[in-house]
């Protein structure tokens, strides 16, 4: 790649040099800077992160599916309710288990990694622009980046979103070395290296893992020239590399459940892009208001200080021309242009112009938008920040008053977040789920009642899956992008039965309570007002309420009224024996041998796509239901 080639002053080669272990340097010195920067980036996203509840449904959903993995010790597969959960990868779920078996299930285990996820984004840009440039552009990209309040924010949310922003920055940072920025040392272990990066970044949320940054590379090396050295990055090391990662995973879960690939690359990945029927629907535009805001008190600083620099070039004539407010010549501008061994500041602004591009309007394509799909765009924009700040005056200097004042106050609009979120936040479960731990027992049933409380197995420590009551025949319910929708496709992955089991409507409710045994207890969650709506939660106790929810406690103490019932006594009698069977084990009447080998095959035997919704929905819905299914699948096709 061409160089600078203008007259300028360059500083000695020793005061560029990176800091982070090296054959020839102090390397105990240089490893143990290295790892107190981490950690104090890493001490600086965590302090905060336990003060406020899990946000619902969106952290209370990714925090319960790693509670569930964990406490059923299902580490393969992503549960919701105890039955699969193919929206998303496994990667996150994976970290937040293990954070729960070293730290215990808490509110700021499920967000800490996230905040590893921002460690590691930050420490890279850091280290690449270390070696890139200098130490001061690498220093202040990290101050701007660990400040910039949503990227700040997004480090302590339990969700996906950050996971992927780190992985998607690091396979880029990877992949622009080994394409030849700069000239970097060992391209083939940097191509190595953004071969493991896009996989980890698909295990996190999917196929955007690979897409944005490959598309981001290929853009840039064919507008430098790199394009030639692509085949680094193809070569069979990274892509076998890749493979191991990735795959395994995807191709368990597809010999499990044969219709998992369609479900999760078609319908999850490319539908949920295309097609407007998701939630979250948002203007062409939604990102640029967003990352504006989203980066203060950032983007005032840079707005002013271009202004300022503008019209102060724009009043300068003759000899005055380039100097500044007090008649001083500003430094040269060669911190990145050090040699042929280190990038030039061409090459990585132009890596960080075509890196935003890419993400605002790849994720401004989609009728679906949120705020944390913009978080890649976030990295390369504090490189260019503290790229081109070392031009304005007055922040040319490593400790100007000025970058410091700023500074300041980013990181006080940060500390502020965390603290108005937990004073202004809304009622969580947590009150309701200390009530639940402290008075339930580990037999006792939990009733969701149209609702769903993602949260509340892991604030209370339980793992016994919920009954979640609602009308599931509603025809509608496969078009809406909500909660119901997510246990409907859940069940539809789940084992014969078991989605009869835990997905109730008002009728099979009562049956299950008729077929309990006397004593059973029933812990029951609702909104307040629906207390007017269901006789059952007229007769049980009000134990506890936080906001517009409450938390009943039922316990059957006569036999239930079966003649008052439509259907005839003999399919009744077949019915709550089975519901017996199926929700209280130890009641469990004794049945025949051929029929318990006929059931025990039957469970066995992996069910197709129709046969499965059949069992599942057959028991307790009517025909319509399994031909609405039906129609929606052959319309997703």
């Amino acid at each position: 790649m061409p160089h600078d080639q203008s007259t300028v002053v360059r500083p000695p080669l020793v005061l560029v040099q990176p800091d982070i272990p090296h054959p020839s340097a102090g390397t105990t010195w240089t490893v143990a800077q290295f790892c107190r920067l981490a950690l104090v980036i890493l001490v600086w996203f965590i302090a905060l992160a336990g003060l406020r509840p899990l946000t619902l449904p969106d952290e209370g959903r990714y925090a319960s599916v790693a509670w569930e993995m964990f406490s059923q010790n299902a580490w393969l597969t992503p549960l919701i309710d105890g039955m699969p959960y193919f929206h998303k990868p496994p990667l996150y779920y994976w970290l937040s288990a293990g954070s729960y078996a070293v730290f215990g299930a808490t509110p700021w285990a499920a967000r800490l990694p996230s905040a590893l996820a921002a460690t590691l984004a930050v420490v890279g840009i850091y280290v690449f622009l270390r070696l890139a440039t200098s130490p001061m552009i690498a220093r202040r990209s990290v101050v701007v980046l660990a400040t910039t309040p949503l990227f700040y924010g997004a480090a302590q949310f339990a969700n996906l979103d950050m996971l992927v922003a780190a992985f998607i920055t690091l396979t880029i940072l990877a992949g622009s070395w080994a394409l030849g920025l700069g000239d970097l040392p060992r391209p083939r272990l940097a191509a190595a290296a953004t071969a493991l990066f896009a996989a980890l970044a698909v295990l996190s949320k999917g196929l955007i893992g690979i897409a944005l940054p490959g598309l981001t590379l290929l853009l840039w090396a064919i507008a430098t020239g790199h394009w030639r050295n692509l085949g680094r990055l193809l070569s069979p090391v990274p892509l076998l590399l890749f493979a191991v990662t990735a795959v395994p995973w995807f191709a368990v879960m597809q010999y499990r459940y044969p219709d998992f690939l369609d479900y999760f690359f078609v319908y999850q990945q490319f539908e949920r892009f295309a097609s407007g029927g998701f939630n979250n629907a948002q203007p062409v535009w939604f990102y640029l208001p967003i990352l504006a805001a989203g980066c203060l008190p950032w983007t005032v600083m840079a707005v002013y200080n271009a202004w300022r620099l503008r019209r102060s070039s724009t009043l300068r004539t003759g000899a005055t021309l380039g100097r500044d407010s007090t008649g001083a010549m500003p430094p040269p501008d060669n911190t990145a242009d050090i040699g042929p061994t280190r990038a030039t500041r061409d090459g990585i602004t132009r890596l960080a112009w075509v890196w935003i591009g890419v993400m605002v309007v790849f994720f401004s394509i989609p009728n679906s938008k949120l705020i944390g799909y913009i978080l890649p765009a976030l990295p390369p924009l504090a490189m260019l920040l503290a790229l081109k700040s070392t031009q304005w005056p007055g922040l040319e200097a490593e400790g100007s008053h000025p970058w410091r004042r700023w500074a300041l106050v980013a990181l006080a609009v940060c500390v502020v977040m965390p603290l108005m979120a937990t004073v202004f936040g809304r009622p969580g479960t947590a009150p309701l789920a200390e009530v639940l731990a402290r008075q339930g027992r580990p037999t006792d049933i939990t009733v969701a009642i149209e609702t769903y409380p993602f949260d509340l197995n892991l604030l209370a420590q339980r793992s016994t899956p919920l009954w979640v009551v609602d009308d599931w025949t509603d025809p509608e319910l496969p078009k809406r992008d909500n909660w119901r929708k997510e246990l409907f496709d859940a069940a539809a992955f789940a084992a014969p039965g078991v989605g009869a089991q835990r997905l109730l409507s008002r009728q099979t409710l009562d049956d299950q309570l008729c077929a309990a045994p006397l004593g059973s207890r029933v812990w029951l969650w609702a909104r307040l007002r629906m207390q007017t709506q269901y006789p059952l939660l007229q007769r049980a106790t009000l134990t506890a309420q936080s906001g517009e929810n409450g938390l009943w406690l039922w316990e059957k103490k006569a036999p239930c009224d079966t003649a008052a019932t439509s259907r005839p006594k003999a399919k009744q009698a077949e019915r709550q024996a089975s519901i017996t069977a199926e929700a209280f084990p130890a009641s469990t009447p004794v049945r025949p041998a051929a029929e318990l080998a006929q059931q025990t095959h039957a469970a066995n035997t992996p069910p197709s796509r129709w046969h499965r919704r059949d069992a599942i929905f057959q028991p307790v819905m009517p025909d319509i239901v399994r031909r609405m299914l039906v129609t929606q699948w052959a319309l997703r096709r």
